[in-house]
């Protein structure tokens, strides 16, 4: 949402039924007297509550802040990036004379008069302006690319053929990184073969993702035969990682496994050799699936690349769901989809009981827990 006080923001997310709103508003209310209060923690509280909808997987969420600023709305557009959301702006418009009068939190109209002058343009994505255009219903082209050249795309703009329009988020995805590689000197072809790695990581488990690839005509992406893989203890040496943890809080309880679940502690894990040499032979789509806690993926992406294994989807764990349960779950949500898992692999009993309970042939690597 974006809009001066009094503009009519609330009353209009309120309306949407099944929408989540978050408002730093609801912070900046008394608990005890229930008046208005300017507490200055407010933003960043709820920054953090998008960040914990975001995490549960809340299909809508709206943010119900005046964002006058783009760097205001900045915080939510990078959750959503990370969360994979898409994003749109309602700009509520009012008078400054009349969202005065209506507005509940006692801001002077000189304020408002100057937040309604300098109300800025929100870019979803900064630094870049999206056309929609009919030269090709299903393609997608930036500036650097072939196409782009022969198109004459400005730099700056990305153009995407209208019939994709609901796919734009993992289009823009798509053409920003594969441009950000080819501008530090990555060739095209190589470019374009990483980023599609780096999108199937990103978006492979998602249904609108899987039905783009359809319509697009990107089968090679969907990659329906595919194993398993856990990492801690599977591809990971965890041994360091745990024993800090360990020093800090010998008897395994929260405190423990809020130190051992960090995830800026992952640097500290050593890639298991084995395993990095048998995936990359593997021919299918590897899935990973960890009790990490879920938000962390990307800190678990960018190991795996340090590292040169292979890219692919990643679950992590929602916060109070149990390992076995979650894994079973996106298992079976899987197979769902139609892919042919051909085995899960894992480093203990519960990674057997899980995929097993799953239906999937579990492989329980030679170093693993005994």
């Amino acid at each position: 949402m974006q809009g001066i006080p009094g503009s009519g923001k609330s009353t209009w997310a309120e309306a949407q039924p099944g929408a989540v709103i978050v408002s730093a508003d609801r912070f900046r209310i008394d608990p005890v007297t229930g008046e208005y209060r300017n507490y200055q923690g407010a933003m960043e509280m709820a920054v953090r509550e998008a960040e914990e909808k975001m995490i549960l997987g809340v299909p809508w969420i709206i943010i119900d802040n005046t964002n006058i600023y783009q760097r205001q709305a900045d915080p939510y557009l990078e959750l959503a990036k990370r969360y994979n959301y898409q994003v749109e702006v309602e700009r509520v418009v009012a008078d400054p004379q009349v969202a005065y009068q209506r507005q509940l939190h006692g801001v002077p109209l000189d304020i408002i008069q100057k937040w309604a002058r300098q109300m800025e343009d929100i870019e979803i994505y900064p630094g870049w302006k999206v056309r929609y255009i009919d030269y090709n219903p299903w393609a997608a082209s930036h500036h650097l690319s072939t196409g782009g050249k022969q198109l004459g795309i400005p730099e700056g703009e990305i153009w995407i053929g209208r019939e994709s329009q609901p796919y734009e988020r993992f289009i823009m995805f798509h053409e920003i990184t594969e441009n950000e590689l080819m501008r530090k000197g990555v060739p095209e072809e190589e470019a374009h073969t990483l980023t599609e790695r780096l999108e199937r990581s990103k978006f492979g488990g998602i249904e609108e993702w899987l039905e783009m690839g359809t319509k697009m005509g990107k089968g090679h992406l969907l990659s329906p035969t595919a194993i398993v893989v856990d990492i801690d203890g599977t591809i990971a040496d965890v041994s360091r990682r745990l024993e800090f943890a360990l020093a800090r809080h010998p008897r395994k309880g929260h405190r423990f496994w809020d130190v051992f679940l960090d995830p800026s502690l992952y640097h500290l894990d050593v890639p298991i050799e084995a395993a990095r040499k048998i995936l990359d032979w593997y021919p299918g789509e590897i899935i990973y699936l960890s009790g990490r806690r879920a938000g962390t993926e990307d800190a678990t992406r960018d190991w795996l690349l340090e590292h040169g294994f292979p890219l692919g989807q990643i679950h992590h764990r929602p916060k109070g769901e149990k390992t076995i349960d979650f894994k079973v779950r996106v298992i079976r949500e899987l197979l769902r989809k139609g892919y042919n898992i051909e085995s899960g692999w894992g480093d203990t009993e519960q990674d057997r009981i899980a995929y097993e309970e799953a239906g999937i042939p579990a492989l329980i690597v030679p170093w693993g827990e005994r």
